[in-house]
């Protein structure tokens, strides 16, 4: 659980300061952590920006943008699966 505890605090950050679509997100994540990490982006990234929605507080804007992101994870999962 260790390592994906980091990626989730990682991923965290950056949904909380600005990185709120699928795209932006995993480019800034592979940009700090390497192409490695692609075959794990789908199950950090519902985990993040499900945090980030939780502690985003009155910031409407930003749960918007996340909540957004996370239904097109979840439709994106449900055709795949």
């Amino acid at each position: 659980m260790g390592i994906y505890k980091d990626l989730l605090i990682k991923g965290l950050y950056y949904a909380e300061h600005g990185a709120t679509t699928y795209e932006l997100w995993t480019e800034m994540m592979i940009n700090e952590c390497g192409e490695e990490l692609k075959p794990h982006l789908n199950y950090i990234m519902p985990y993040s920006f499900t945090m980030a929605y939780k502690r985003a507080g009155t910031n409407e804007s930003l749960k918007k943008d996340l909540r957004r992101e996370l239904e097109k994870l979840k439709k994106m999962n449900e055709h795949l699966g």
